[in-house]
């Protein structure tokens, strides 16, 4: 298996501990020195684990543990008309909660909203926002299967790929944008998955902006 590589010495990871509307934030440098129960390596591969009755952000009602990017020592927050900004990444999800099973592996995300999620249903991968599904990149993906996935943003547009499959939004505001990748559970306790969790192992991820 390869090394991990994590391209991009500046991440802010946000856990699923804290407090309510307060999980824990931490910028990340040094992967290898940072453990914890949610964040961890194994096999060769950085393991982000969301139980989901872990805290939450103030805007969601779902726990996460994942990586937002920054650009020096400030919030990523780029336009995705100007410049070609991509982030190339290689998950495997191990694990979904059992009665809403769904994750979202990866993100463009706005000043206010995610603008594409990566979502990951059952084993279907699909590229959406809110509750419109823009496509589907894969319909049999089985767990513990490392993919490498392509996300590009410029000229005003979004290509998402995944093998010989693209899939193209037009985002209706340019601006403010940044990557997040990790492990965004999309269920909790009253979906009747609190004690159950989502899983994702990440292996390599090149972030960059030309």
């Amino acid at each position: 298996m390869e090394p991990i590589d994590i391209t991009g010495i500046n991440w802010k990871l946000t856990l699923p501990t804290g407090s309510a509307g307060k999980p824990t934030e931490l910028t990340v440098g040094e992967f290898s020195k940072l453990k914890n129960d949610f964040f961890f390596i194994q096999n060769n591969a950085l393991v982000m684990h969301a139980p989901c009755n872990g805290f939450t952000t103030p805007n969601s009602t779902y726990p996460r543990c994942e990586l937002r990017e920054i650009i020096g020592i400030n919030d990523a927050a780029w336009d995705c008309s100007k410049g070609t900004h991509s982030m190339i990444y290689k998950i495997s999800c191990n694990h979904l909660p059992k009665n809403k099973p769904q994750l979202v592996m990866g993100q463009i995300h706005g000043t206010s909203d995610d603008i594409i999620e990566i979502r990951l249903t059952g084993s279907h991968l699909e590229v959406i926002h809110n509750s419109t599904v823009y496509g589907t990149l894969l319909t049999n993906y089985k767990l513990g299967t490392f993919i490498e996935i392509k996300i590009i943003a410029e000229k005003n547009q979004i290509n998402v790929t995944y093998l010989n499959k693209t899939i193209t939004v037009k985002p209706k505001t340019t601006k403010g944008f940044y990557f997040k990748v990790g492990c965004y559970v999309q269920s909790n306790a009253s979906k009747g998955d609190g004690n159950d969790y989502g899983e994702i192992s990440l292996q390599k991820v090149t972030v960059s902006h030309k």
